[in-house]
């Protein structure tokens, strides 16, 4: 299995799930493979913002949280779609704390 990452980091390993997650923080893009079907069943899915980091939720089997270029999100893990629950940085510019 080859994947071109711009930027690969974030390894999580979900035990339920036997999947592991991981993510391209320059491609914006996330990535799942089932350790038990291999190769195959990768799954990549593009995001509206960079991740550096993901983890999961208990009890949630439909999101996980990441942290985000803009802040924390919840991440639905089909969709891929960003529920903020804390944002930090609302643009391109000089990072601007919502303290």
């Amino acid at each position: 299995m080859h994947i071109n990452c711009g930027l690969g980091e974030g390894p999580w390993y979900d035990e339920g799930r036997n999947e592991l997650r991981f993510v391209d923080i320059w491609n914006q893009k996330l990535h799942y493979v089932n350790l038990t079907e291999g190769p195959s069943s990768l799954k990549t899915l593009d995001t509206e913002a960079s991740i550096g980091v993901t983890a999961d939720i208990e009890g949630s089997e439909d999101h996980f949280v990441a942290a985000t270029k803009y802040g924390f999100a919840k991440v639905n893990r089909t969709s891929g779609e960003f529920d903020y629950l804390c944002k930090v940085w609302e643009g391109d510019g000089p990072e601007k704390s919502k303290r």
